[in-house]
Order: C-alpha cells, then sequence, then structure tokens
C-alpha cells in the first residue's frame, strides 16, 4: 500500500501450471523475492488486495479440495498464517475479488450465488456485519475509492460493462461513471484518480471531410454503417446486444433505439434521410427493418 512491495501469485512452469500457486513478496526498489504463502487449490490464481497496514493480503480461496466455492482469506506475509475473512452459504459459489477498505475496518467483495447470480457486500471486519451493496445480480469487480467514501463497481446493468460508484453503506442511486461502447475491467483507484482497462479490441468508426478525420465511436465491435444525404452517420454496435446509433454534423453518437432482431446489418438511409432500413432475423426468416429517424420507431 505504500508502494514499496509487490505482491504476486505464481503458478509453477514445472506442472505446466497445474501445481499449487504460490504467493510472493517482493521490495520494489531491491532484493529478493520471498514466498509468503501457498494456495490450496491447484491450478487456481486470486485477486491480491493489501491491508492498509502492509502487513496481510486478503485472497479469495478454496479451502475444501472437493468443491470449488471459494471464501475471502487473509494471509499474513511476515508469518505465512491464514485466517477466513467471509464465510458465504454452503449452496453458492462462494466470494471473490476482496478489497480492503482504507481504514482496514470494511471487506467488499463479490458473492456468486447459484447461476449467474453476482452482487457486491460489504462486511465489518470488526463485527461481521454484512451489507448488500449491489441488486442487479451482474457485478464482477469492486474496488474502493481511495478516501473510503465509494465503492467502484464493474457491472453490467445496460448491456456492457460499465464503471459504477456505490455508497459503501449501501443506501442512494449508484452513479455511472464510465459512459461509452466498451467493456471495462480491473479498477484501481488512488486519489484523484481512476484507471480501467478496456476489454474490447479497439474498433472506430470515423468520418472523414475535406481531409480531417474525426473519431464518431470507438471501443465496441460494429457491424453496419452508413451516412445520409444531411451528413448524419448511422450505426450498429453489438456490446453484447444490437444497438443503433446516429451521429449528426458536429454532435455526439446518440443511441436511437436498440435492436430485437438478430443479425441486424446492411444498414441504408432513405433519399430523404428520413428513415433507415436494414435486415434482422426472427427465427429462421429475414425480413426488411424500416426504422424512423426522429422517433426510433420500427416496422
Amino acid at each position: 500500500p505504500d508502494g514499496q512491495q509487490v505482491a504476486f501469485v505464481r503458478l509453477s512452469s514445472r506442472t505446466g501450471g497445474e501445481g499449487p500457486c504460490r504467493t510472493y513478496v517482493k521490495p520494489v526498489a531491491a532484493g529478493l523475492e520471498r514466498l509468503a504463502g501457498r494456495c490450496t487449490r491447484q491450478g487456481v490464481t486470486t485477486r491480491l488486495n493489501w491491508f492498509p497496514e502492509g502487513d496481510a493480503l486478503a485472497f479469495a480461496e478454496s479451502v475444501h479440495l472437493t468443491s470449488f466455492a471459494s471464501k475471502i482469506r487473509r494471509l499474513d506475509v511476515r508469518t505465512g498464517a491464514t485466517t477466513d475473512l467471509s464465510n458465504p452459504p454452503a449452496s453458492i459459489h462462494g466470494d471473490r475479488g476482496g478489497a480492503v477498505s482504507p481504514d482496514g475496518r470494511t471487506l467488499a467483495f463479490v458473492r456468486l450465488g447459484g447461476g449467474e447470480v453476482a452482487d457486491v457486500y460489504t462486511q465489518d471486519l470488526r463485527t461481521g456485519r454484512l451489507t448488500r451493496i449491489t441488486h442487479n445480480h451482474e457485478a464482477a469487480e469492486v474496488e474502493w475509492s481511495a478516501d473510503g467514501r465509494s465503492l467502484f463497481v464493474v457491472s453490467r446493468q445496460r448491456g456492457p460493462l460499465e464503471l459504477w460508484a456505490y455508497n459503501p453503506s449501501g443506501g442512494g442511486e449508484p452513479q455511472r461513471l464510465i459512459v461509452g461502447l466498451q467493456d471495462v475491467a480491473r479498477p484501481s483507484a488512488a486519489p484523484g484518480l481512476l484507471a480501467f482497462t478496456t476489454l474490447y479490441t479497439a474498433q472506430e468508426i470515423v468520418r472523414v471531410a475535406g481531409g480531417v478525420e474525426t473519431v464518431v465511436a470507438s471501443g465496441a465491435a460494429y457491424r453496419s454503417v452508413d451516412v445520409s444525404p444531411q451528413g448524419t452517420v448511422a450505426f450498429i454496435s453489438e456490446d453484447p446486444t444490437l444497438k443503433l446509433w446516429l451521429q449528426p454534423p458536429g454532435r455526439p453518437a446518440q443511441r436511437l433505439r436498440d435492436l430485437d432482431v438478430a443479425g441486424a446489418r446492411m444498414l441504408a438511409f432513405s433519399p430523404d434521410g428520413a428513415r433507415l432500413s436494414l435486415i434482422g432475423e426472427v427465427g429462421d426468416d429475414s425480413d426488411i427493418y424500416l426504422v424512423d429517424v426522429a422517433s426510433g420507431a420500427m416496422t
């Protein structure tokens, strides 16, 4: 946490990455790496998160060899001793992605229920009290802000994986931080800064006029583009659901509507620019659909 040492997980190359993983700590400036702990499950790596004092790490581990259900544990990097932090019910898949608050008093993690259900919880490390933070069942990762006043949650709420800020107490409405077309992952916070990665190979739609290139949209998968006589660019994004977008000259792209047909393609404006045609599939049939540019109504 003070930037003086780094912790990492290593899988043995002698066993093809299938042996038990090991956790190491190494000084950043100089010095040798030191074995801090060993994993129970073979071939499994985990996210590591420092406690603010720098003497321990939070990590996820399946502690029973007959089950993949995981819990968040604490590893003392000086002694190698481990203790359980979370205690998920035996009927669920377990907990992952543990993140310790800057004051060291609260643990945030993603709890995996049955099926695809995944929500963020916080746990008071003194009393064990649990608080459910998200309720949309599609949380992927969680990280604390540097001041401990917000939880940054990667969650799929409106199509792609987006970055949201939540109140750690569980109250109020979340705030969407990143507005775009691409999935995000691995948020990391510092005072006044928030870093994250994007998961898609970058694609861009570019408007070229008078030798000047202007990026209309980037970061998602695109499958069809057309330009109206008035210069409005229409395109379809896939992230993963299909969406129809319009970008008038000099203005940002705006989503016109979601497309509830499969395989949407061959987007084309009418001569007056008032309508768009596209080919889509419902079941085994392919049809031509018309979309009103003003209202977004599709027939």
